[in-house]
């Protein structure tokens, strides 16, 4: 969003700007201005804002770089980050992956999951554990 005729910056920003929340973020060319992975990201009416409840089915079920994921259980399925992605909070990261320096962290061998995508380099999740 360019300044406004006063001079004065926008008080939201654009695709790619640093955020903590929605509100940061511009609407712009009739897409939603959302807080994806600590940067601003532009969302169609079909896609789901991270924390939101989404279409496990879908692949485009989500807003930027987020996926829909379980989140607090098998049924809890919202979009979420996986490892590796910038987080502000734990909320942020899918299943049972932990916001670990602002950056979402997978969880090793013998750490709780819901689905394998918590678990770190090639580890499945069986019985809520990520294991060999």
């Amino acid at each position: 969003m360019p300044p406004s005729d006063t001079g004065v910056p926008p008080t939201c920003g654009g695709e790619g700007a640093p955020c903590f929340e929605d509100t940061e973020c511009c609407d712009e060319g009739g897409m939603t201005g959302a807080c994806v992975a600590l940067s601003c990201a532009l969302c169609t009416a079909s896609e789901a804002t991270l924390g939101s409840t989404c279409d496990p089915t879908s692949t485009t079920a989500c807003c930027g770089v987020a996926r829909c994921g379980k989140v607090s259980g098998p049924d809890d399925d919202r979009c979420c980050l996986t490892d590796g992605f910038e987080c502000a909070f734990d909320t942020d990261c899918c299943g049972g992956m932990r916001c670990n320096e602002t950056v979402c962290a997978c969880q090793g061998s013998g750490e709780p999951c819901i689905e394998a995508i918590e678990c770190c380099g090639g580890l499945v999740c069986t019985d809520g554990v990520c294991g060999t």
